[in-house]
């Protein structure tokens, strides 16, 4: 799913994983907190700057999780 929030699917990906996430009460409820944790991320990351190598392992943690 963090590819979807990284506009990283084509639109057909897109479409389909958004079907998904309409009919998969697991998967919404895990996009809707996925979409907030790196909205307060780039609230944080506004107001103060992370190391770029902290940046990169918090990415990858997420794109794994």
């Amino acid at each position: 799913m963090f590819e979807v929030l990284q506009g990283q699917l084509n639109i057909k990906q897109k479409a389909e994983l958004d079907t998904h996430i309409e009919e998969c009460k697991h998967c919404c409820d895990r996009f809707e907190f996925e979409k907030l944790f790196k909205e307060k991320l780039s609230e944080i990351n506004k107001e103060q700057k992370a190391p770029k190598n902290l940046s990169k392992k918090v990415e990858k943690l997420l794109s794994e999780f």
